[in-house]
């Protein structure tokens, strides 16, 4: 009876660390999503485990295939306050592509 127990607590305990890992590793990106949707008009377009990345071509143009001034002003804003309050815990770059503006995220 020992060991049975010994052996669901262990399995009890591993579950938990496991479900405790998966909570702390989207914690970051829960504060990020919300302050992004309360900042912005990027788009969040891939979110897993260790990463996030927004974009936006909003006022691109897209027959030059030239991002926009303001998509570019925005974006060095956001990258500002993002690195000033997540430098710790995630990895932020910006980039553009074309007529998009990129602004990616990666867990350190």
């Amino acid at each position: 009876m020992r060991l049975q127990n010994y052996l669901t607590d262990a399995i009890n305990k591993k579950q938990l660390k496991f479900i405790e890992k998966k909570v702390k590793s989207q914690d970051w990106q829960t504060d990020i999503i919300k302050l992004m949707a309360r900042e912005t008009y990027f788009d969040l377009e891939v979110r897993d485990d260790n990463k996030l990345e927004y974009s936006t071509r909003r006022n691109g143009n897209v027959a030059d295939e030239r991002p926009g001034k303001e998509d570019l002003k925005e974006a060095n804003r956001l990258l500002r306050l993002l690195r000033s309050k997540f430098k710790k815990v995630a990895k932020i770059t910006g980039d553009t592509i074309d007529e998009w503006v990129f602004i990616y995220i990666d867990k350190k």
